[in-house]
């Protein structure tokens, strides 16, 4: 038995030996745990038996933007920053808005003006206070809704990435 667990402890630091000797790149580090806190707004699954879009054949979530008729923040839930880094998106009523975009560095903005169209959110920029970083040349900027409270980035910016979550942040 003893014999055993000696050739079976052989085996494997000869197998970690090996993958380690073979490649010269080295090994990636261990990932972050994942965070205990869980957000309390959850999107809700996209309704595949939902009519398809018009002409593009995808499917059309459930649940719109809709008007914005008051001052609107949305905040990243990205697990790349922590507050007060967090990217932020504020939608005046008037059609403008401001995204305060991570830039690994420091904090940008993106400014101009946005559309609604159903659940598509679409930001026109017309302007950003920062050059020489990735995202720095993005003209328009899409978010789809999910629920009432989430949207979700199609855009790839600096630090957001598409796909990337942001939650209505509810004054307490």
């Amino acid at each position: 038995m003893k014999q055993i667990i000696v050739m079976l402890t052989g085996l494997l630091l000869v197998g970690c030996g090996s993958s380690q000797t073979a490649s010269s790149t080295p090994l990636p580090e261990q990932p972050e745990p994942v965070p205990s806190e869980i957000p309390s707004v959850i999107p809700e699954p996209i309704d595949a038996t939902a009519e398809p879009d018009d002409n593009s054949g995808t499917i059309k979530p459930p649940q719109e933007v809709g008007e914005v008729t008051v001052t609107r923040t949305y905040i990243s839930k990205s697990e790349m920053f922590n507050d007060p880094y967090c990217p932020t998106l504020v939608l005046e009523p008037e059609g403008t808005f401001v995204l305060t975009e991570n830039l690994f560095s420091g904090m940008g903005h993106y400014s101009g003006s946005y559309t609604v169209d159903d659940y598509r959110l679409t930001l026109d920029v017309e302007s950003t206070d920062f050059k020489g970083f990735a995202g720095d040349d993005v003209t328009v900027i899409e978010f789809e809704a999910l629920s009432p409270d989430v949207i979700q980035l199609m855009t790839d910016l600096c630090g957001s990435m598409k796909f990337d979550y942001w939650y209505l942040d509810i004054p307490q």
